[in-house]
């Protein structure tokens, strides 16, 4: 796990946002993986 943590840390693992929605989203946010429509993360903000 230590080596993995210094590989993101060193910028050579990224993780793949499809999208990024507001908090107020969150219903439509959990229907995109429920879908199998998304190809990374799908991220809230607020």
């Amino acid at each position: 796990m230590a080596e993995l943590t210094a590989h993101f840390a060193a910028g050579r693992l990224r993780t793949s946002v499809h999208t990024r929605l507001p908090l107020t989203e969150a219903v439509a946010a959990h229907r995109i993986p429920d879908a199998r429509e998304q190809l990374g993360r799908v991220q809230l903000a607020h």
